[in-house]
């Protein structure tokens, strides 16, 4: 489609296109606004992950609460805009960042260049090693949504089916592992 100009704000916690500031947005839960429409996207899959020199230097850590002695990576508290984002709440309670940023990207170069133990979305975590596979793995779901005046619009719809096609081809890097069986 090259008359399509699309304008990309990674600006998570402040657009929306139920006030008219964007057509579309791609959120972490579905908005109750009457004036959108909201489709699942797509469910992607979040882990703990460590550099390989960082799991070198000072082994993985073998059980959760090993946690709390380690350098963990996360978001600033006071700036975390969407419950979604508080991961480390469900690995442990009162797991606090010692190295913390409100950018995803930031986390990832920490926890890449040695800096501790942090959560990425699978889909970042390309190079880094994996710690507790086998008690950490969180899922969540990308919601795709459109201002309900906009939505029917060729471009809208063109917009979506890339998005969607696009999410189907990396499935495998949302989404690697198998989802651990629920309690009985």
């Amino acid at each position: 489609h090259p008359s399509l100009r699309i304008e990309l704000a990674a600006n998570p916690a402040f657009l929306s296109p139920s006030r008219r500031e964007v057509d579309m947005a791609i959120t972490l839960s579905p908005p109750p606004d009457p004036r959108l429409v909201v489709e699942s996207l797509t469910p992607y899959q979040l882990a703990l992950y460590a550099s390989p020199g960082y799991v070198a230097r000072e082994g993985a850590p073998a059980t959760v609460a090993d946690l709390a002695r380690r350098p963990v990576v996360g978001y600033v508290q006071d700036l975390i805009f969407a419950p979604e984002l508080r991961y480390l709440d469900e690995i442990a309670p009162d797991l606090v960042p010692a190295l913390a940023s409100s950018s995803i990207q930031a986390q990832r170069a920490i926890i890449a260049a040695d800096g501790g133990v942090g959560v990425l979305p699978c889909f970042l975590a390309d190079g880094l090693v994996r710690v507790l596979p086998d008690r950490v793995l969180i899922e969540r779901q990308f919601w795709l949504c459109t201002h309900r005046d906009v939505q029917a619009s060729a471009r809208m719809r063109a917009v979506a089916r890339w998005l969607r096609a696009l999410v189907e081809g990396e499935g495998a890097r949302l989404a690697p592992f198998r989802s651990p069986a629920p309690a009985t």
